[in-house]
């Protein structure tokens, strides 16, 4: 329960300095803006920052296309092997698949 109160708190201040931060956007001038990209060449530039951040996009989305297919696999065999571990326990087979280290016997 301290946990959760932590973290509503958290969050709650958070979403206080977003709004703060969104309330101040608007005094910010368009026209100092407008100066610094009146050049030419800074068209170019982000003609090509444009570009390398599509190609970023779409390499990140089929990376965690990927990752997210492969953390299904591993779900999916964890639950087959559960699931014969239930299989095994039902049938009165219980022996333990993790056997316990027991210490040498001494003589």
């Amino acid at each position: 329960m301290v946990t959760f109160i932590v973290e509503l708190a958290a969050m709650v201040s958070l979403a206080a300095v977003l709004y703060i931060l969104i309330s101040i956007l608007p005094r910010i001038n368009d026209s100092e803006i407008q100066k610094v990209t009146s050049g030419l060449s800074f068209h170019a530039v982000v003609d090509y920052l444009e570009k390398a951040d599509e190609l970023i996009a779409s390499f990140f989305i089929k990376f965690l296309r990927r990752v997210r297919v492969t953390i299904l696999k591993l779900d999916n065999t964890i639950g087959k092997k559960l699931n014969e571990f239930k299989k095994k326990e039902k049938n009165g087979n219980n022996e333990n698949p993790f056997p316990k280290n027991e210490a040498p016997k001494e003589e």
